[in-house]
């Protein structure tokens, strides 16, 4: 294997049924993804970070060197990811845990955390992204005097804890 887009390729053909199976696990654009394969676009570290979250070792994609799987903790992740995509309830469960792990959601507690005029009341939950960048009139997560506090971010603004995605609220509350 002399490119990393042939490594890229041979970890995709041994461990998914198509190259559309792994574009849509790891939430890529299979005409991107086509474009690592044939050398014709360099991965990036996110593109790195997908392919080692689903089994696959940076460090081999990079080099050809050592082994093609990271460990056998992400094999058997691999594994269970596997069979809970074969069964249709869980695969849906399985696609949307992927696109908002736990670790992205928060609970809006406190008046701070309720901007006047938004749609955010407290006991909701929202999911958060902290690693883009926020635009200007982004709903944003920040710290104002050691309190979380959500508002719309403006151009200039100090760099957001997180940036908010999606609320998710609770219709019935929960029994006492």
């Amino acid at each position: 294997m002399d490119s990393i887009g042939e490594r890229m390729r041979l970890f995709i053909d041994n461990n998914y049924r198509s190259l559309a199976d792994f574009a849509k696990t790891a939430e890529m654009d299979v005409g991107n993804l086509q474009k690592y394969l044939t050398n014709k676009r360099t991965p990036g570290t996110k593109v790195l970070q997908r392919f080692e979250r689903l089994g696959c070792s940076a460090s081999w994609l990079l080099t050809g060197e050592g082994d093609m799987v990271v460990e056998e903790e992400a094999a058997s992740y691999q594994n269970a990811r596997k069979q809970a995509l074969e069964q249709p309830s869980k695969a849906v469960l399985h696609d949307e845990s992927i696109k908002w792990p736990p670790e992205n959601l928060m609970k809006v507690l406190g008046r701070a955390m309720c901007p006047p005029g938004e749609a955010i009341l407290e006991g909701d939950d929202i999911i958060i992204d902290k690693d883009d960048q926020p635009r200007p009139g982004d709903l944003i997560v920040h710290s104002r005097e050691g309190y979380p506090k959500i508002e719309r971010y403006s151009k200039g603004d100090p760099h957001p804890y997180a940036i908010c995605l999606r609320l998710m609220r609770n219709l019935r509350p929960p029994r006492k």
